[in-house]
């Protein structure tokens, strides 16, 4: 993704949840990351989500990450924070 096509994912989201307003940090966070980031599958992801929730997504359950960025680990230990603990 380039950072017009994150520019352009965050106004769809407050669009669409117009009380979320993003922290300056997590608009940094997408922009470091925004380069490994398939732009067509992230908003296939937020449209997917968008039908299902009436809340904002966070962003492991938007990110899809291009499959010639090979750098999902990268980001992976620290998304583990995040996820569901298996068993609980």
């Amino acid at each position: 993704m380039t950072k017009e096509e994150v520019v352009h994912l965050f106004v769809l989201i407050e669009m669409v949840y117009p009380y979320c307003v993003p922290k300056s940090e997590t608009v940094s966070h997408w922009f470091d990351h925004c380069r490994q980031l398939d732009f067509v599958k992230v908003i296939a992801n937020l449209k997917r989500h968008m039908k299902r929730s009436p809340y904002p997504p966070a962003f492991i359950e938007l990110a899809e990450f291009s499959s010639r960025a090979g750098t999902e680990n990268c980001i992976a230990s620290w998304m583990e924070e995040y996820e569901p603990r298996k068993g609980a």
